[in-house]
């Protein structure tokens, strides 16, 4: 149980920042898409990988604004377990981010084994994952880059870089 709740503080901080910042990670969206595109696309309208980008915000923000009786709730409403609705989530993801997930989970774990308190476990998550599961997303598109993958890596960019930017005191 205490697994979850450093997970809902995490997610929790994630909105937070990411809410507050929603037009820093659009020019970044923008920035990030024109680079990419002008390095291995050049000469294709960015517009439409811009808007798509940016439009992939709210089901973000949405994701990490669960908390985790909701994210059960959910499961429990289609009868299905956590496994199975990420089992689904995978399905119809482009990329796999169990790696990243059981790296977090070690991560939290350690930090609950020697006590630390739970708001310190996240900041070092933060400091070394950045946003689940944008590391998995930005490591896998820049092994095979391809031009429909990349509105998710402009958004997993953006999202790294706000973190990177980030001064948590106005969210303690």
């Amino acid at each position: 149980m205490e697994k979850e709740e450093v997970w809902d503080i995490y997610f929790s901080k994630l909105h937070g920042l990411l809410t507050s910042k929603r037009l820093r990670i659009e020019d970044l969206i923008e920035e990030e898409t024109g680079k990419e595109m002008g390095n291995r696309w050049p000469g294709v309208n960015i517009e439409a990988y811009t808007e798509t980008a940016i439009s992939f915000i709210e089901e973000r923000l949405y994701a990490y604004g669960l908390d985790s009786l909701k994210r059960f709730l959910t499961a429990v409403s289609y009868d299905a377990s956590l496994a199975d609705l990420g089992s689904l989530d995978l399905s119809l993801s482009w990329y796999d981010w169990r790696k990243e997930k059981e790296e977090i989970d070690a991560k939290i774990e350690k930090g609950l084994n020697i006590m630390q308190p739970k708001e310190e476990i996240v900041k070092e998550v933060l400091d070394e994952f950045g946003a689940f599961p944008t590391k998995s997303i930005i490591g896998q598109y820049q092994q095979k880059p391809e031009k429909n993958r990349l509105p998710d890596y402009a958004l997993a960019a953006a999202i790294q870089r706000v973190i990177r930017e980030r001064s948590w005191t106005a969210f303690s």
